[in-house]
This record gives C-alpha cells, structure tokens and sequence, in this order.
C-alpha cells in the first residue's frame, strides 16, 4: 500500500542526500502497511531516539 501524499521513494532518496552530506549515523526505517499515518513501532522508534539524543530536563518545570 502506497502513501498517496509522501512517496516512500522520496523518503529513500533523502536518506541517500543525508548520507551525501556526511550524516553516517542516519538510518532510514520503512514501517510496512502505514499509509499516512503512525504505528507503535514507529513511536518506540521516535522515543529512543529522542531519549539517545536529546538531554535530559530537570522535571520541576
């Protein structure tokens, strides 16, 4: 099933520009039967990102 308003071949081709430009670290992951929308892999995946990457906050806003 095809994303009828990003094509997964855009996706592909950014990774490769990403790459172009030295980013070595960037994975580029495809979730099977998304369409347009989001799954929990795909949410698992977007935490552990955002945990690996980002620093942590003091919680006491």
């Amino acid at each position: 099933v095809q994303d009828p308003v990003v094509q997964m071949e855009w996706g592909r081709l950014s990774g490769k520009v990403f790459k172009a430009m030295g980013f070595n670290k960037y994975i580029f992951k495809e979730y099977q039967g998304m369409v347009h929308s989001s799954c929990d892999e795909e949410i698992v995946d977007v935490i552990a990102f955002i945990k690996q990457h980002l620093p942590k906050i003091d919680a006491k806003l």
